[in-house]
């Protein structure tokens, strides 16, 4: 496997976790999508004939990695935090 698919993988994973520890996250089907994506990634490789074609999409995967994993982790927004906010105090 590429590097890629090894950091994606272990990305997907710490999201997983993250999910399935922390208490606020209350959706736990976070964790289930990311645990899809990380078996998908697994199979994704191997699924393919090998070949010229099976290359190229293994060159383009991680673009697909980026935009999975940034969605994912955009679903972990609960809500603004005020208190690291530099417009929550005025200072004069």
């Amino acid at each position: 496997m590429r590097a890629s698919e090894w950091l994606t993988i272990a990305y997907f994973a710490y999201l997983s976790i993250i999910a399935l520890l922390r208490p606020a996250m209350a959706w736990r089907w976070r964790a289930l999508i990311a645990a899809a994506s990380v078996i998908a990634l697994l199979f994704v490789p191997f699924a393919l004939p090998p070949g010229p074609s099976r290359e190229r999409l293994r060159d383009w995967l991680p673009a697909g990695y980026l935009l999975a994993g940034y969605w994912l982790s955009g679903l972990y927004f609960t809500a603004f935090e005020t208190r690291f906010s530099s417009t929550s105090r005025v200072r004069s």
